[in-house]
């Protein structure tokens, strides 16, 4: 099976996770928080959904989960409080396949936010030593191979006419 068949599969996994509550653990009680990179336009007023994958260095996972943790998810938390993140979720491949294209994904959900803060304000708050953010951060990203946000659009599936190639709607 070809890597991008897997990536392929690994959406419409994280899909089928969002439609039926409770199919897989949360990553945290408290679902987390921080800036969503890829997102779904929304229909009728639907959250957005945003999925990132990372392919880590090899044998070098978990030093990346625990920096994810200590510096990532803790902004997420942050997102989930003020409301503008409903659920966060981290996943692995369920099965080592020959050749997987990525190690984690990530997956978001939007909210509308109670408090609109930026980006900056919140890691200001959650992590006020910037200089100790930053390099987590770079330490983080140095254990990246590969990266990739996927941007989904969820589509009406009432909509007349139902296509790809032409808009639906007046």
């Amino acid at each position: 099976m070809s890597n991008r068949m897997k990536h392929s599969l690994a959406v419409a996994g994280c899909l089928a996770l969002i439609a039926v509550p409770g199919a897989a653990q949360s990553a945290a009680s408290p679902a987390p928080a921080t800036t969503v990179v890829a997102a779904v336009t929304p229909v009728a007023n639907r959250p957005a959904v945003g999925l990132s994958f990372y392919k880590i260095l090899p044998g070098r996972q978990d030093e990346w989960l625990a920096l994810f943790k200590k510096w990532y998810y803790p902004v997420m938390q942050e997102m989930m409080r003020e409301g503008a993140l409903a659920e966060f979720r981290l996943f692995k491949p369920y099965i080592h396949g020959k050749g997987a294209g990525w190690d984690f994904a990530v997956m978001e959900i939007t909210a509308t936010p109670k408090v609109r803060i930026s980006e900056a304000e919140r890691i200001r708050k959650v992590f006020p030593d910037l200089d100790g953010y930053e390099k987590a951060a770079k330490e983080r990203a140095a254990l990246v191979v590969d990266h990739w946000d996927d941007v989904l659009k969820e589509m009406d599936i009432n909509a007349e006419p139902l296509s790809v190639y032409r808009p639906a709607g007046k």
